[in-house]
């Protein structure tokens, strides 16, 4: 479990260190403090050495969301230099991570050499890289007509060199435009983590794989009834995936106590969020999870509920919790939650950091859960 983090030259961060978490840790903080870019930097870190999972989420994540078909050269250029702080040198850019255990420090450093391409979108680059000096760039061959069609070759673009090292050893990597990298053979995380934005649940696939899960561990009959208790009114009696007539693939959806089946695509967005997280935790077990403002679309009725679905299933599968909110009633239902399941509970599972901006850069505070319960009850505001 990550007791400590600490955070160096990383986008908003030109140096933060946030120690005692906990097993359920929240964010808090004002617009653009860094609340997600700490989520960022907690699943950056538990991605060692593996470049492609650190660079298609910690750096193309807020641009391409879920596709990559709108990435241009000049968008991934600018999402790679977003990620290192305004104050790094000119060529050779890089930020760190020093991440603490119940067992063990590990120091990362992420380093990039930028190609040329950087130089045209930034002056504060300096004096371009030429990559030819390392590797022959494929560049775009020029279109040809072919009857009344346009024949446009595939090419391959080299934006710059990255590299990870973790603890000594290092790894490198070119930033290639489009495939992001040629490296076929994917280093080892440092920790199993995942990443779930704000609005993540709408993939069918991983509606199926959570189903499946639920299946195999004999865990739905409880999750449906976990289901119930968290919306008023919500009366299912199974979740199925049925085929088609034709024998085609179906979607996961909800048969009703009146016999009606509800695909779960057209459920409301609490009822889809509620699946997926909470699906989340079962599916990946002992995994670090990345949450973006867990209580969106959730009604406050519901969130203590899912709070305590949360307590149980970090508890019961082993897995680390972070997660961001801009809402004083989740943080209010989670300490309520926690407070049900005893003090021990408060003192120990959950962390409340708070992150602010202090005219020079971004300050933290960290409580325990019984320290933060008892701010709120004296109506103290823990955001700021």
């Amino acid at each position: 479990m990550i007791r400590a983090i600490e955070i160096n030259g990383f986008k908003k961060f030109e140096h933060i260190q946030i120690e005692n978490l906990a097993q359920v840790n929240l964010f808090v903080g004002t617009n653009n403090v860094g609340k997600t870019t700490l989520l960022e930097a907690v699943y950056g870190l538990a991605c060692g050495k593996s470049f492609l999972a650190f660079f298609s989420k910690a750096v193309l994540g807020r641009v391409i969301g879920a596709s990559m078909q709108s990435m241009t050269p000049y968008r991934m250029v600018e999402a790679i230099m977003n990620c290192f702080h305004k104050e790094n040198g000119k060529q050779n850019l890089l930020f760190s991570f020093r991440v603490k255990t119940d067992d063990d420090i590990f120091n990362i450093t992420h380093e990039l050499t930028p190609g040329e391409l950087f130089r045209e979108l930034s002056s504060n680059q300096g004096n371009g890289f030429n990559m030819a000096e390392y590797f022959s760039a494929i560049t775009s061959p020029a279109p040809s007509l072919q009857g009344n069609n346009f024949n446009v070759p595939n090419y391959q673009l080299t934006l710059g060199l990255w590299k990870i090292i973790e603890d000594g050893t290092d790894y490198q990597d070119f930033v290639i435009f489009p495939t992001i990298s040629n490296d076929i053979q994917q280093n080892k995380v440092l920790f199993l983590a995942y990443y779930s934005g704000a609005y993540p649940y709408n993939e069918e696939q991983d509606n199926k794989k959570i189903y499946s899960q639920l299946l195999r561990k004999n865990l739905l009959e409880n999750f449906i009834t976990q289901m119930n208790l968290s919306f008023d009114g919500l009366k299912i009696k199974n979740i199925e995936n049925i085929p088609y007539p034709d024998g085609s693939e179906g979607f996961i959806s909800l048969l009703m106590e009146d016999g009606e089946r509800i695909p779960l695509y057209a459920m409301g967005d609490g009822v889809r969020r509620w699946y997926d997280i909470v699906g989340k935790l079962v599916y990946f077990p002992d995994t670090i999870h990345c949450f973006e403002e867990i209580d969106n679309g959730l009604h406050y009725a519901v969130q203590e509920q899912l709070s305590r679905n949360l307590l149980h299933y970090a508890e019961k599968y082993n897995n680390q919790l972070f997660m961001t909110t801009h809402n004083l009633e989740y943080m209010d239902a989670l300490l309520q939650a926690a407070q049900k399941q005893g003090k021990q509970c408060l003192q120990e599972q959950i962390r409340i950091v708070t992150l602010r901006h202090d005219g020079q850069g971004v300050t933290h505070r960290v409580m325990d859960g019984a320290e933060a319960l008892w701010a709120r009850k004296r109506g103290l505001e823990l955001r700021i």
